[in-house]
């Protein structure tokens, strides 16, 4: 009797082992070592192996729950806990009854990858329907995104991919005398970086390339090109040289007869350039004022030569008076 019940109970243990059968078990067990479903060899406490597919040939190894609001709890009835729907949805989330830390840790003690949306799925933080790759959206002020580094420099990188060809944003830590700069570099075409500018922490900017406003075009040799107008209070343009040379002793002034006949060969005042020049390559504001001053201070020249000549004249027209 006892060989044919130990038969029995064997052939039940084998159709347990094998899953060939569904079996609905109610009540509570407790069950010493492992447990393999579909796993004759179990390697943890339960051990799931199937070969059920979904008809899109993606094996399932285990349903839990039959409902959206079917929880399944890891480390306690208060730990961090995952659920879904038929809709295809999941949820992961930090319990909000526990006692303490109820946070979510992604990775926290190993060197690997964290990979997120490498189809066409979008990421959202503070919506439920981001409308860009990474979307952060918050309904109160402050801070949405931060990066630190702990006084280290950090790029942040917008480009066609993780090394060349496009712009990088760079906060300048320890590398920079803790000047708390940020930077915009360049990655152009020929994998050179350039930096555009620098913001300093007390807000001035400082410009590294050229610049071009209103334009798209920068003549060679400039590093401001503005195409419209400028309005300023005050502008001021340092120089190494000036006209007062005119004053020197030695310094030949033309005749007025020579200067008549240059004016009326050229059309214009000698070191003064035509309206054509002008028009077609402009004026430097520093050289123009340079030369302008020229032609008043030899203007002056030739009103104290005028006014040598008149008094000359009329102390002649006195002693003739004087005679008669």
């Amino acid at each position: 009797m006892k060989k044919v019940i130990l038969f029995f109970f064997s052939i039940l243990l084998f159709s347990l082992i094998n899953l060939s059968a569904q079996y609905d078990i109610a009540g509570d067990y407790t069950i010493s070592g492992k447990l393999g479903l579909g796993a004759t060899s179990p390697l943890a406490g339960f051990h799931v192996k199937s070969n059920i597919t979904d008809g899109n040939d993606n094996i399932i190894t285990a349903i839990l729950g039959n409902g959206f609001n079917h929880w399944t709890l890891f480390g306690g009835s208060t730990g961090g806990r995952i659920r879904g729907s038929n809709e295809g949805y999941l949820v992961i989330e930090g319990n909000p009854h526990g006692s303490g830390d109820n946070n979510i840790y992604l990775n926290p003690h190993s060197n690997s990858d964290v990979i997120i949306g490498t189809g066409e799925g979008n990421v959202g933080i503070g919506t439920s329907s981001p409308a860009a790759k990474l979307q952060i959206s918050r309904n109160t002020s402050g801070k949405s995104l931060m990066l630190t580094g702990n006084n280290n420099d950090l790029d942040f990188l917008i480009g066609a991919n993780g090394s060349t060809y496009g712009f990088y944003w760079r906060y300048k830590g320890t590398q920079s005398a803790n000047n708390n700069d940020l930077e915009l570099w360049a990655n152009n075409q020929e994998s050179t970086d350039k930096k555009v500018y620098t913001i300093h922490q007390d807000g001035n900017i400082f410009f590294g390339q050229d610049v071009a406003i209103g334009t798209t075009t920068i003549p060679a040799g400039y590093q401001l090109a503005v195409e419209g107008k400028i309005r300023a209070r005050e502008v001021k343009v340092d120089m190494d040289t000036w006209s007062d040379y005119v004053f020197e002793d030695d310094y030949k002034l033309m005749s007025v007869d020579e200067l008549e006949l240059f004016i009326k060969t050229h059309k214009h005042l000698p070191d003064i350039p035509t309206e054509s020049e002008v028009t077609n390559q402009g004026i430097s504001l520093g050289e123009m004022n340079t030369k302008l001053l020229k032609q008043v201070e030899e203007l002056a020249l030739y009103i104290i030569e005028q006014d040598k000549k008149l008094n000359k004249l009329n102390d002649e027209i006195e002693k003739l008076k004087e005679n008669k």
